[in-house]
């Protein structure tokens, strides 16, 4: 590890132990590899009592309900909590996005608005972006906010919104001027009001993670307004750029975990040299997954753009980890063992989204092709 990423030892000796004292307090057991799920409320609990021992955003300022400590110090979090097994992050969009482009963008108002209450978990955010007929070509997007007497109405429709159903605010992206990437704007809205209308969207795992999202004459403050009139693309992508990131490094971290899992599952079989071979090769792709995210982290660390590469990172984390699941849930099968199948059904069903959300991997490669490499544009051509 870079000098810019190793923590010092007495810091990751006092992160392990928060995060032992956070589990022990919840009452959860470490739950390693494919069994690591939790649900809201357990996760919630967790969050609370990591917040209580200043390490839910330990990189935050004090005022704002931080340490004040170095951002490396939040990779040092995340590193211990998946080791030890603990439940995943909760409030992500808050934490991962909301929180950051407010640090970078906000008012003095609207830092000490919202950042407090997202450290303590008690203001709960989604990210409404992605609609209809403009998920991962985000330009396309229609919902529309005009002005009026007491902030901004939108009016529209929003889908895959992550949290929506128990969100207290959203962070919007809506067009308030003409077509394409300029004219649209970030607002924050409250998701507490009778203009927005909420459904569930049900998984094929029987959850509801993410929902469908209508404005009907919605209105948002009028210092909801995030940066500048039409200039909410800019801050899209910057705050994206965290979550592709920092904020992606916990999802490398629990597909290492996974793989660990995995190997331990195939060394049951015999024989089963097949698909010990295919272990071998996903350890290998994730190997270089763990140097790629590593790479683009110390980048953002030392305030420089990640590039491309980073839309190739999405891309090869959710196909890897579609691959360790399906072959997980082989391996279960081979062995017939009931427990094993059922926790890594529920893992396989869920790595297929993967390949969708964050922008679908077919958009990604043609990122990638395009601004990347260089090639020639292919969509949209008959």
């Amino acid at each position: 590890m870079s000098s810019a990423l190793a923590p010092a030892a007495d810091v990751r000796a006092e992160v392990r132990e928060a995060v032992r004292d956070a589990c022990g307090a919840i009452g959860w057991t470490p739950r390693p590899g494919a069994g690591t799920g939790a649900d809201e409320a357990v996760q919630r609990r967790f969050y609370a009592a990591i917040h209580e021992r200043g390490w839910a955003v330990p990189h935050w300022p004090v005022a704002y309900g931080g340490q004040g400590r170095p951002l490396s110090d939040l990779l040092v979090f995340h590193n211990e909590a998946v080791r030890y097994g603990a439940p995943s992050q909760y409030n992500r969009v808050a934490i991962g996005i909301v929180g950051p482009a407010l640090l970078e963008f906000g008012t003095p108002e609207q830092k000490a608005r919202h950042l407090p209450h997202i450290a303590d978990g008690s203001q709960v955010w989604c990210q409404g972006f992605s609609e209809p007929g403009a998920g991962s070509d985000l330009a396309a997007l229609q919902t529309r906010a005009k002005r009026c007497e007491d902030g901004w109405t939108l009016n529209g429709q929003k889908v895959w919104t992550t949290l929506g159903q128990v969100a207290d605010w959203c962070f919007a992206l809506v067009r308030t001027g003409t077509t394409g990437h300029r004219g649209i704007s970030a607002l924050a809205v409250p998701m507490r009001q009778p203009g927005i209308t909420v459904r569930p969207i049900r998984q094929i795992t029987g959850e509801s993670e993410f929902a469908e999202v209508f404005f009907d004459n919605a209105v948002a403050p009028l210092d909801g307004l995030l940066g500048e009139v039409d200039d909410g693309w800019r801050l899209a992508m910057r705050a994206l750029e965290h979550e592709r990131s920092v904020n992606f490094l916990e999802r490398q971290l629990r597909l290492d975990d996974l793989l660990a899992d995995l190997t331990t599952l195939v060394q049951r079989l015999e024989p089963a040299a097949d698909l010990r071979a295919d272990v071998v090769r996903l350890l290998a792709d994730a190997a270089g997954l763990r140097y790629a995210v590593r790479d683009y982290i110390e980048l953002f660390l030392s305030g420089q753009p990640g590039g491309t590469g980073i839309n190739g990172t999405k891309v090869r984390w959710s196909e890897t980890y579609r691959a360790v699941t399906r072959l997980g849930l082989s391996a279960a099968q081979a062995l017939a063992d009931p427990v094993a199948i059922e926790t890594w059904s529920a893992a396989y069903y869920a790595s297929l989204s993967t390949l969708i959300y964050g922008g679908t991997n077919e958009i990604q490669r043609d990122i990638v092709a395009e601004r990347g490499l260089g090639l020639p544009r292919t969509r949209g051509r008959s």
